[in-house]
């Protein structure tokens, strides 16, 4: 298995290439999964951007070069830690091989110019995967500048060396420096992080306590709201006691002593403070901040004391429903990956939470206002819930992009409430009704519809799908189990099936102005009706209905909801989730699963592939330990309702 996934990693580099300086600079896929290093030095905290996993590498498939990787670490992240230093540098290379025999380790201030800390080093103690290196020199965090953090590498031929995780990528964070190009953000790129780890140690003093987050998340739920955090002994002298306070939007200070810690340099503590607040609807500034470390008063630095966060405060948590649209064309030969993209997401997440179109581009089925408006240079990529990066549409990467959006609370959700079908007119009108979490006076938000067709099919030669992945020998297999690499290249219009096919923006891509009011009151539904006339060439009994709801501020997607034509209003034909664990999570390959029921569980590869079957009842520990280190989907059924995590194993 892993000599087929090294030979796909150097056939994927064919197609890989993007936009801007990446007509040289693209990616491969990697199985280098967790991060599993041992670290050197101890180390109480890494900052880094990302999910901490490795699956893919950068690099370019012609001719040797030089690249340049940086990490932001900006002021937020910085300031609890200032007076401590940047002990140590963690990251992932995919390809040492193709190494000059030196590398650098460089920190910028600002990288307009010249590193403020750089490092000659050996590439002959690197390894592939994960590296750990000891700064000769610990780098003192002042907390009041951002730095920039990471190396610089030289090669002697074409390869993928720069490890980067899976998406999406956290805007602004990320750099790099191609072949003495200049430094440009790596999400002009790709949408990822790099996999570049900065490790802060070192005592600033003898007594120095700091705060290092805020347990809370940004959107609640109005009511009794526990004020949470974690902070940790950061001088020499063991912290027995601090006083910890809160307050919000500048108004009553609450004070908790906290006694018989008994905290040595570099341990943290959990605390729930002893007084909760009584959150109120709207946006909210928390302050949380430590004082009087051992009855002394002022620490040391007390620059580290104090932690701001921004909370909006709701009435109601509603659900959230991805939508990913991807620009897609029957000429694009790796465009394969999307349609298999689209289909396992749709399988792998049906009950509701996701929602993926089609968006055609220079084929019989392209909608010019949409494709136009979408606006996707690369082929294939797409955008999740319109913001701005693309997110490939592989399974790994949807996968991640989806989680991490369902992860934010909505401020709105929308339904569709009524729908109708004139057989003669062809007319279709749909009524959608947008509620919201919470009062809010000046509300600039637009409800759209989007119309989207499955089982399309056509005879004209604009119908037949290249097939890049049959003519390179590539594996793309689908949930079913479907090797696409054998469909041919290209797949004759006869053999194929279109789904997800976005037919057109009814009301356009912003929605309708004034379709949603200004004012906006909790438990109040604003409706709205929209008609559309469809085409005769398009099968009403294959029509899904989209609505969404966007946030005219930044051009996004609040959030969204979907009906077939043939659904009656109210009847739910969505599955819902299983509640299951799986831990621990990465994984050596001995996994434990919980579950409230009987389930049967099935584990595929990420390339669709079939690995693992089971049955459980509550509790189950698994030895998957045959399986190659990569990432996995685990499917849980009982029957009725299926639900899916995300593994990664690393051994």
């Amino acid at each position: 298995m892993k000599t087929i996934i090294q030979k796909i990693t150097l056939l994927l580099s064919l197609f890989a290439i993007t936009f801007a300086t990446a007509q040289e600079l693209s990616s491969i896929p990697s199985n280098g999964g967790a991060d599993t290093s041992t670290n050197s030095r101890v180390v109480t905290d890494w900052l880094f951007h990302g999910d901490g996993t490795n699956s893919s590498n950068l690099g370019t498939s012609s001719g040797s070069f030089t690249l340049g990787a940086q990490i932001k670490l900006t002021t937020s992240m910085l300031a609890p830690h200032a007076g401590r230093q940047i002990e140590e540098l963690k990251f992932y290379i995919g390809d040492i091989s193709i190494l000059t025999t030196s590398y650098n380790i460089e920190i910028y201030t600002s990288l307009t110019g010249a590193a403020d800390y750089a490092e000659a080093l050996d590439t002959s103690t690197l390894v592939l995967g994960w590296n750990t290196v000891v700064l000769a020199t610990p780098y003192l965090i002042t907390g009041t500048e951002e730095l920039f953090v990471g190396y610089y590498i030289e090669t002697t031929t074409a390869g993928y060396p720069n490890g980067i995780d899976p998406g999406p990528s956290v805007p602004g964070m990320n750099f790099y420096n191609f072949s003495g190009g200049g430094w440009s953000a790596l999400e002009g790129v790709g949408d990822w992080n790099f996999n570049i780890q900065a490790g802060v140690g070192g005592a600033t003093g003898a007594n120095d306590v700091g705060m290092l987050s805020i347990n809370m998340e940004g959107t609640i739920e109005a009511g009794t709201i526990a004020i949470e955090g974690t902070l940790m002994n950061l001088g020499t002298n063991v912290l027995s006691s601090v006083e910890v306070n809160w307050q919000v939007d500048g108004g009553t200070t609450y004070t908790e002593t906290l006694t018989g810690l008994d905290l040595a340099t570099g341990e943290n503590y959990n605390f729930t403070h002893a007084d909760a607040w009584t959150a109120t609807n709207g946006a909210h500034n928390l302050s949380v901040w430590v004082s009087n470390m051992n009855g002394i008063g002022t620490d040391e630095l007390p620059v580290n004391d104090n932690i701001d966060k921004a909370i909006m405060v709701i009435n109601e948590i509603f659900p959230r429903t991805v939508v990913y649209e991807e620009g897609t064309g029957t000429w694009c030969g790796w465009c394969v990956r999307g349609l298999v993209g689209l289909k396992d997401m749709a399988h792998y997440h049906d009950d509701g939470s996701w929602i993926g179109i089609g968006v055609h581009n220079g084929d019989p089925m392209v909608d010019a206002a949409y494709n136009s408006a979408l606006g996707i240079s690369s082929f294939p990529s797409g955008k999740i819930n319109r913001k701005s990066s693309s997110v490939d549409p592989g399974l790994s990467t949807l996968e991640s992009a989806y989680s991490s959006e369902r992860a934010i609370t909505p401020l709105a959700k929308i339904d569709i409430t009524d729908k109708s079908w004139n057989t003669s007119t062809r007319e279709i009108t749909v009524e959608v009704t947008t509620n919201f979490a919470l009062d809010m006076a000046s509300a600039d938000y637009n409800a759209a519809l989007i119309i989207v067709e499955d089982g399309v099919t056509g005879t004209a030669s604009g119908y037949a799908q290249a097939n890049y992945y049959a003519s390179n020998g590539i594996d793309m297999i689908d949930w079913e189990g479907i090797n696409w690499r054998y469909l041919g290249n290209p797949i004759p219009a006869a053999d194929m099936v279109y789904n997800h096919v976005g037919r057109s923006l009814v009301g356009g891509w912003a929605g309708v102005a004034g379709s949603i009011p200004a004012s906006v009151a909790y438990g109040t539904g604003y409706t709205y009706t929209f008609t559309h006339t469809l085409p005769a060439n398009q099968n009403e009994d294959e029509i899904e209905l989209v609505a969404i709801v966007l946030d005219n501020q930044t051009g996004q997607i609040e959030n969204a909801t979907s009906i077939r034509m043939d659904q009656s209003i109210g009847i739910d034909e969505h599955n819902h989730e299983i509640s299951f664990n799986i831990f621990p999570n990465p994984s050596n390959g001995i996994l434990n699963i919980t579950t409230d029921r009987k389930i049967d569980i099935s584990i595929h590869d990420i390339l669709g592939k079939f690995v693992y079957s089971n049955s459980i009842e509550n509790s189950k520990t698994m030895d998957l330990s045959h399986l190659n280190s990569g990432v996995y989907i685990v499917t849980v059924t009982d029957g009725k309702n299926q639900s899916s995590q995300k593994l990664v194993i690393s051994n």
